[in-house]
């Protein structure tokens, strides 16, 4: 199976609308359409994308076109953690912390 990865993105409206206003909007949606588990939230229309047990690497066209529209975002806007299957292999990004979703990490993801 590989090495495989737990991801997480909790984004804003307007961090969202940023998002899908890249370049690249279309590869980014179909990473977004992709991922295991999405909530939002109705009142502030915030997402939460959760993707369970995944191969994640920037050599793919998808996940590469997702971190770079996330580098278009003000990071007060999203959190995305990704955590590796070594306990030192993590990457977070944003620091949405007071987000809709209670989302953030331990020693795995808590949502």
């Amino acid at each position: 199976m590989g090495y495989t990865n737990e991801v997480g993105l909790a984004i804003t409206a307007t961090g969202y609308s940023k998002l899908l206003g890249h370049n690249a909007s279309e590869v980014i949606v179909g990473c977004l359409e992709s991922a295991d588990e999405h909530s939002g939230n109705a009142q502030t229309n915030s997402h939460l994308f959760i993707w369970h047990c995944t191969k994640w690497d920037t050599s793919y066209s998808d996940v590469e076109a997702l971190l770079v529209g996330l580098a278009e975002v003000d990071t007060s806007e999203y959190v995305y953690v990704r955590l590796g299957e070594n306990s030192s292999d993590e990457e977070i990004m944003g620091n949405w912390s007071n987000n809709d979703f209670q989302f953030g990490f331990g020693n795995f993801l808590y949502y």
